[in-house]
Formats: structure tokens, sequence, C-alpha cells
């Protein structure tokens, strides 16, 4: 090799951080090694060959300060790795603690959770108890009217059972009566559905037309439950209705009417 390609080589090997002289060899491998090395000196990201070249002084990191020694840099950056493994720890911890608080949260949130279900429970059975003291004391009026009825107008005279009577209308229960028609809607509701199931499984034969219309009947009677009468749920009239009916598929006949 003459002295203008030691002298290129030299230029080349310090460009690529590796400390020429006399020890320098000419391997490609150890070139490949030195420039390695002082492209990720960094991060110390250093093979066994590449440290052996370092030790021997045959290459210099590309992040060696200045008239810096090596057991000086080796300090310097054993120290920056013990400061990024403690930053790294602290992150951890930060993200342990923050998981931890999140899970306190949720058993927190849950917790909540299942008393705001146990106060809505006992809400509700409050609310069952006091409808079902309102729906009494909303039918007794209509009670003792249909009992002076019994005795007739000249047992309590007829101005008297007027004044009764009047006294009875006026009394009005929209809360108690919103709520009693939201549970009979729901029973509505169930029914049609309970009729359709059956129909669409065949166990009613009835056209698509039929159960149409049927289905539609069952829910106009959600129109009529603000003015329905307390006799109107009861299920009296659809026992006597039945029953005719039932008598009719006795006896064959397919008249309509009871």
């Amino acid at each position: 090799m003459n002295s203008q390609d030691k002298e290129a080589r030299s230029i080349a090997l310090i460009s690529a951080g590796c400390m020429p002289g006399v020890n320098v060899k000419t391997n490609a491998n150890e070139e490949l090694a030195c420039t390695r090395l002082a492209n990720e000196g960094k991060e110390m990201k250093v093979t066994e060959h590449e440290m052996r070249g370092l030790l021997a002084g045959k290459c210099v990191p590309a992040d060696m300060l200045v008239n810096e020694e090596l057991p000086a840099y080796l300090v310097r950056k054993f120290a920056d790795l013990h400061s990024d493994i403690k930053k790294q720890e602290t992150a951890y911890a930060q993200a342990v603690d923050s998981i931890l608080m999140a899970l306190k949260d949720k058993e927190l949130v849950q917790d909540r959770l299942e008393d705001a279900e146990d106060k809505l429970q006992e809400s509700r059975e409050k609310l069952d108890a006091v409808l079902s003291e309102n729906l009494a004391l909303k039918a007794f009026p209509c009670q003792l009217l249909k009992f002076l009825r019994t005795l007739g107008t000249s047992a309590i005279g007829s101005q008297t059972y007027a004044k009764i009577e009047t006294a009875v209308s006026k009394m009005k229960t929209p809360t108690t009566d919103a709520i009693l028609n939201e549970v009979r809607a729901e029973g509505i509701h169930f029914a049609v559905n309970r009729m359709l199931a059956a129909w669409e499984s065949g166990f009613v034969n009835d056209t698509p037309e039929q159960a149409f219309d049927i289905s539609g009947g069952f829910l106009t009677a959600l129109e009529f439950l603000p003015n329905a009468s307390p006799d109107e749920f009861k299920r009296d009239y659809l026992d006597e209705v039945r029953a005719g009916i039932a008598d009719q598929l006795r006896t064959g006949s397919t008249e309509g009417g009871v």
C-alpha cells in the first residue's frame, strides 16, 4: 500500500469514527466493525468483536468527547445508561400506579353502582307499596257509592247521596292513574307479543291479514286506558264470552255472538 492509499484510508477511518494508527488492520470486517461502533455508540449496542477493537485502541465511538479517555467515556456511558434505567423504572412505577388507581376507581364506581341499584330497588318497592295503597283508597269511594245505591236514597236522603256522589267524582289521582296505565300498557304489549309469537310459530292458524287486524285491535286498547272504568280491567266479561265460544264449539255452531 503506497503513502497516498494509506492517507486516504486514514481519512476514511477518521470519518467513520475509527482511530488510525500503526495497529489498525486493513481487514474489511474490522473496518465494518469500526463503522458500526461509530454509528451505534450512542445506544451502547456493541458486539464482542467491536468491544475488542475499542479496548485495543483501534476504534473510537462517534460520541466520544475531545481528549476524553476510554475509561472516562465508559463511566459516562454507563452513568447515562443507569440514568435511562432509572427513568424507565420511574415511568413503569407511574404506569403501575395509574393502573392500580384505575382499578380502585373501577371498584369504587362498581360499589356506587351496586348501592344505586339497591336504592333503586328499594324505591321501586316503596313506589309499589304506595301505588297499592292509592289504588285501595281510590276504589273506596266507588265502593261506598255502590253500597249506598243498594240502600236506596230513602235511607240517607237523595240530597245526601247527591253530595257524596259529587264529592267522589271530584276525587282525582292523575299521578296514580298514569303509573297504573303504564303498568297496564306493559300487560297489553306482553299479550300482543305472545299472540304474535304463537302465530309465527304456527300455533295460531290465521292469515297474515287476520294476525295484523287482531294484534292491531289489542293495541287500540291503549287509547282507552285513561278513561277506562275499573270494571273493564276485570276478567268477568272475557270469561263470559269465552264460555259462550266454547259452547258453540261443542255444539258445532259457527254463528257469531253469545
